[in-house]
């Protein structure tokens, strides 16, 4: 994986600090590090990260991909941020996170502007029941609500 990052730092032209960052980062920087990139270089290095890395990345990346995230129904924020809460729990496995992080911010970075009401409704039925069997799974694994 170094390779793949060292290239991208070099084409992205990757300001001095963030280079920094990557170069003195423990597992747990990753997200904190490519935040610090723009949006198009955060994802060009998560689109060479992503495949086959492993599942502390994938959490990470998720984590950055969610920390922006606005759905615009109060319910599937909460879930979206129930997710992100969830994805930091170390008594959770690590390759469950990584599933959740990635599918949530797959699917919900899709747009959700201008649904009719009663589709709107169906959304935050649907990620209210979510959000509550998230918490209990989080609370089964060991993680605080």
């Amino acid at each position: 994986m170094l390779e793949p990052m060292r290239a991208l730092c070099v084409d992205d032209a990757w300001p001095a600090a963030t280079i920094e960052c990557f170069a003195r980062m423990s597992e747990e920087d990753f997200g904190r590090c490519a935040s610090a990139l723009l949006p198009a270089q955060r994802q060009r290095l998560f689109d060479r990260t992503s495949g086959g890395a492993n599942e502390r990345i994938a959490v990470a990346s998720a984590l950055v991909k969610l920390s922006g995230l606005q759905v615009g129904i109060p319910e599937c924020d909460r879930f979206v941020e129930k997710v992100a809460h969830v994805l930091v729990c170390d008594a959770m496995a690590i390759e469950i996170r990584a599933q959740l992080g990635t599918e949530t911010a797959d699917f919900w970075s899709l747009p959700t502007s201008g649904l009719p009401a009663d589709a709107q409704l169906r959304m935050a039925d649907v990620c209210g029941r979510s959000t509550a069997f998230l918490e209990q799974q989080a609370v089964d694994a060991g993680c605080a609500p």
